[in-house]
């Protein structure tokens, strides 16, 4: 997978962003959030649908409605959304931990994300971005991988970066080899240029 030229990170088709779906809540048709609009009664708690029935019901709509799918990528749940958006993300929207880190070589940055706690900030198959991990000072080691990776590929330290996930085991490889723990679960091959 490369990074440059993905296809689908493009513009949105304005035809698809006005779908509707009639089957769907009218709250989400009319664009009201949940609660706005209705009595107290209504409100009460009767007939609400819980944070788990909702995430289903999105999930079945993804393949219908263009709205739905943007949703889980928004959500970046990393498990069923194509990876390409998520990773031109990392390693060009991120200045934040290129500038926290310009002082230190990539070896002093590894080091610095190996003393974080190895704690995603997000549950789940869910990831968060390189500025996330280092603001927040914690990080899953598949979040930390896209950290250094964001900084290599910042520095034009390293022409092809390749980031290999294999469940609990993440690989950096770039001008040197990097490991890190994950306990997101998630498998990918991806080549950075």
């Amino acid at each position: 997978m490369e990074t440059h030229g993905v296809e689908h990170c493009g513009e949105i088709p304005s035809d698809r962003c006005d779908e509707e779906n009639p089957d769907g809540p009218s709250d989400l048709r009319a664009g009201r959030s949940q609660g706005e609009g209705h009595s107290a009664a209504e409100n009460s708690g009767h007939g609400q649908q819980g944070r788990q029935e909702i995430i289903e019901y999105l999930q079945r709509e993804r393949q219908r409605n263009f709205t739905a799918d943007l949703a889980f990528y928004a959500y970046r749940d990393m498990e069923s959304c194509d990876w390409a958006p998520f990773i031109k993300a990392a390693v060009e929207r991120n200045p934040i931990s290129i500038r926290m880190t310009e002082s230190m070589s990539p070896e002093q940055v590894y080091q610095w994300l190996g003393q974080m706690r190895n704690l995603s900030i997000y549950d789940g198959k869910r990831l968060a971005q390189p500025d996330e991990v280092a603001n927040f000072q914690t990080g899953d080691g598949l979040e930390k991988a896209f950290l250094l990776a964001n900084v290599i590929r910042g520095r034009g330290l390293a022409k092809d970066i390749e980031l290999l996930a294999e469940k609990d085991k993440v690989f950096l490889r770039a001008q040197d080899e990097y490991a890190f723990a994950s306990g997101k679960g998630l498998a990918m091959k991806v080549r950075i240029s």
